[in-house]
């Protein structure tokens, strides 16, 4: 029979209700296709940036543990040795520098464990509502990051364990002058070569195509503008007046 025939209408009905209730594939329109792009891309930035900064703050957090314990073990050490009269003076300034660098190392490990948690809320950022809102919460705290520059407050954390380090050498090197010199002699010459060592990586890292990178690259970079416009100003003073002021005189005189 013919699917016009009146008896096959109620069949084609039911076909098309049926049709009908099924899902159709949603058409992505450029909106969605750009947040989903987004997303990806700030997915991979994200994941290289937890990992990257995660590791550093561990890195840090074993450190200081370690170095803490060792700081405290030379201040039990030479405790004994201050008394409230007749303290040597050495003896006294190493206990200081032990203290100061017993209090960066415990200031750094807070300062680490700070991070985690910023990271950790960082992290937090899209977990819920639409692709769009979740991109636009992401963005927002991304934004934020930038704006109260946290990779480097995150980068400052290293340098006051490297900077206690330091103290805590020069405070090993005063209390072993006080015990023998030939010791002292050592431990200073050690320090010396590490922190020359240290410095010239250092300035190796101004260099953009240098692996020694630092947190304090761009500071050391500043440093260096000042310098040369201290150095270029007294230079271009006595350009001008000698190219100026000499002629000016030579023509008064030939008056």
């Amino acid at each position: 029979m013919c699917p016009t025939d009146p008896r096959y209408k109620p069949l084609i009905m039911v076909y098309r209700l049926v049709e009908a209730l099924k899902s159709k594939v949603p058409v992505t329109d450029k909106k969605t296709t750009f947040w989903n792009a987004y997303k990806t891309l700030a997915d991979e930035h994200d994941k290289e940036f937890q990992q990257k900064y995660s590791t550093d703050l561990d890195t840090a957090l074993i450190f200081a543990g370690l170095f803490s314990a060792i700081s405290s073990a030379f201040i039990i050490q030479i405790q004994p040795g201050i008394q409230l009269h007749d303290t040597p003076l050495l003896i006294l300034v190493a206990e200081c520098l032990l203290y100061v660098s017993l209090s960066l190392t415990l200031l750094a490990a807070l300062l680490a464990v700070l991070g985690k948690q910023w990271l950790m809320y960082y992290s937090a950022a899209g977990d819920r509502g639409t692709i769009e809102a979740r991109g636009l919460e992401r963005q927002g705290k991304f934004d934020s990051l930038q704006k109260w520059k946290f990779e480097t407050v995150l980068q400052i954390f290293p340098l006051l364990l490297q900077f206690g380090l330091l103290v805590f050498a020069i405070a090993l090197s005063v209390y072993l002058w006080t015990v023998h010199h030939a010791l002292a002699i050592i431990v200073i010459s050690f320090t010396s070569l590490g922190f020359f060592s240290y410095s010239l990586l250092l300035l190796s890292a101004v260099f953009l195509e240098s692996p020694f990178q630092n947190p304090l690259v761009p500071l050391i970079a500043l440093c260096f503008e000042v310098a040369k416009l201290l150095l270029i100003l007294p230079l271009l003073y006595l350009y001008l007046a000698l190219k100026y002021a000499y002629p000016y005189r030579l023509i008064n005189r030939l008056r």
